[in-house]
């Protein structure tokens, strides 16, 4: 099985040359709102999305009595989820102003973003294992790993550390 820094890099590289399709966006946000699990959660674990990430944003305009949560790294370099409005960028990445944890056990759905993922529910992250941690100690939440149909591969690498997401959703299909 090829490594998972070398299958990462090349991930990358395809990535920096990705531009996020609205169209393929857009279905892929219909396909979560054809999920129980997203229409019956009332506390959801979102992402401001990365260029070349799906935009899950459109779901906070529209289901506005959801409560929605945005991760950030703790000063003790631990993944954590706020409730936000404002938002402020840090290492390249935008996180919630106001860093208030929320108690992971009242959050009822989490979508998670990655590199890529496979059928087998497995996920390629960044590298630095901030979901992963946070799901060894948080396991009985659910986990929807959300990619577009090139970034859902057949297999990856992954090890005995590596979290797999309990569903995946992409523009064309739900696994």
């Amino acid at each position: 099985m090829l490594d998972k820094n070398y299958f990462r890099v090349n991930i990358l590289e395809d990535i920096n040359k990705f531009a996020r399709d609205n169209k393929k966006n857009l279905n892929l946000i219909l396909n979560i709102e054809n999920l129980n699990l997203f229409l019956d959660a009332n506390i959801i674990a979102i992402y401001y999305p990365l260029r070349s990430e799906p935009d899950l944003l459109r779901l906070v305009q529209i289901y506005q009595k959801k409560r929605f949560l945005y991760p950030y790294i703790d000063t003790s370099n631990k993944l954590q989820f706020s409730e936000s409005k404002v938002f402020k960028k840090n290492n390249g990445f935008y996180e919630p102003k106001n860093k208030i944890p929320a108690n992971p056990k009242t959050i009822d759905l989490f979508f998670v973003p990655g590199l890529a993922f496979d059928t087998n529910l497995n996920r390629l992250g960044r590298g630095l294992g901030y979901y992963d941690n946070f799901f060894i100690c948080n396991t009985k939440c659910s986990k929807i790993g959300v990619c577009f149909d090139k970034y859902l591969l057949n297999n990856i690498p992954h090890t005995h550390k590596d979290i797999k997401m309990d569903n995946i959703v992409t523009e064309h299909q739900i696994i």
